[in-house]
């Protein structure tokens, strides 16, 4: 598993770069939902090909250790992914709330994609307590005993994950090498939440959730910012009542009627800028180990490998 080798920093944005490439649903993995959008400057086809090659080196590292695992799909988009600062979308709003379980739309899985989940859960189970313990051994590996690949990330918390475990063997494959890219990917991954905390520590930004939460008191829903709206309808998607729905609808209202969606958006196109160019170096070596490795791999053809949709 993933560990802290210092109790300062944020830890989310490491996790969340194992949960995305191998999914969100991974039986014996850590499921976070994170402010980040995940590898928001490589293209979404990008994306699902990077996913779907990590999930086969996956597959096949388990295999290898006696396991069986289905790959399974990239992980469904979160509330928190679409709407990192406020829901401003009222179709959105309408149809999903606040999206169920930790934010997550499982209702967009596919039936394929279910069957995969279902059946890596059903396999999980069906396990001896002895034969568990092995499958997140080869999952995660060991922890800080074992010998591991390690990174700073932009807030200086040092992380590791095993060098033991599954999610590592499926990097070193898939990027062809056994050092080099950990701590690009783990920076790469970083990168949202850190232009995310800068626009929420902005004063328009304050000025404007306080104009949002007066707006959300007039429809008699009291939330002092949207995040604490969020965390109110936490639970699973049939489990969503009609107090969900009136309010996620009440916020995307407010996100326009006080401004907060307009200056959201132009403070994250603002600082998104200045990390993506202050980390430009680290962009550019990230996503040439990716686009190098889908190209060699077949899974994009070289000219699509080489664009983006950003």
């Amino acid at each position: 598993m993933m560990y802290p080798l210092r109790d300062s920093g944020r830890l989310a944005a490491g996790f969340a770069a194992i949960a995305f490439l191998l999914g969100s649903c991974a039986v014996g993995g850590v499921r976070l939902a994170t402010s980040g959008v995940p590898l928001a400057m490589l293209s979404s086809q990008q994306n699902a090909a990077l996913s779907s090659a990590v999930q086969r080196e996956f597959a096949e590292c388990m295999h290898n250790r006696g396991f069986r695992y289905w790959p399974q799909p990239p992980p469904s988009p979160a509330e928190q992914d679409l709407f990192p600062y406020v829901i401003d979308s009222m179709t959105w709003a309408r149809s999903h709330a606040f999206g169920g379980i930790n934010g997550v739309i499982s209702s967009d899985l596919t039936s394929a994609d279910a069957a995969a989940v279902r059946l890596n859960t059903r396999y999980f189970r069906h396990l001896s307590p002895e034969r568990r313990i092995r499958y997140l051994l080869a999952e995660n590996g060991n922890g800080p005993s074992d010998p591991g690949d390690i990174a700073r990330l932009p807030s200086g918390q040092l992380i590791g994950y095993s060098k033991l475990s599954c999610y590592v063997w499926s990097g070193n494959s898939l990027f062809r090498r056994t050092t080099g890219w950990f701590q690009p990917m783990m920076t790469y991954q970083a990168l949202p939440e850190l232009w995310q905390q800068q626009v929420e520590s902005s004063p328009r930004f304050r000025i404007a959730v306080r104009l949002w939460s007066r707006c959300m008191a007039e429809h008699r829903i009291a939330f002092a910012n949207p995040s604490v709206a969020a965390e109110a309808y936490q639970v699973p998607e049939k489990d969503l009542s009609s107090a969900a729905f009136r309010a996620a609808i009440s916020e995307a209202a407010c996100a326009g009627r006080s401004g907060l969606a307009r200056i959201a958006a132009q403070l994250d196109k603002y600082y998104r800028k200045r990390i993506e160019a202050r980390y430009a170096s680290v962009i550019r070596r990230y996503r040439s180990l990716v686009l190098s490795s889908l190209a060699r791999l077949r899974m994009l053809p070289a000219s699509r490998a080489e664009s983006s949709d950003q």
